[in-house]
């Protein structure tokens, strides 16, 4: 909660959120998140890079509105569908991706 903290070569896990981030700047990278909502962010700045994000629901899930980058990272979904991303996401309050 309202910090600016770095994340690397890390493996998260929860049967839950992986990871809540409130009105903070987050550096992610080499790592990966699983959950049932991998992230959850509220009013925040992600940047992801190299980071698999391991979703059964969501991958990012936004109470309030919150900025993800993503570099080469990918997306997991329980059906075995992956998702490369390479972008950047704007996200608003209520919505997920």
């Amino acid at each position: 909660i309202n910090s600016e903290a770095t994340i690397e070569f890390s493996e998260i896990q929860s049967s839950k959120v992986g990871l809540n981030v409130i009105d903070s700047v987050l550096y992610i990278t080499s790592s990966s998140i699983s959950g049932k909502t991998a992230i959850v962010t509220s009013n925040s700045h992600l940047d992801l890079a190299g980071v698999t994000l391991n979703a059964e629901k969501s991958a990012v899930q936004s109470n309030t509105d919150s900025t993800v980058v993503f570099s080469v990272s990918r997306i997991k979904r329980p059906n075995n569908d992956q998702e490369f991303v390479h972008e950047i996401i704007r996200l608003f309050e209520g919505e997920s991706f």
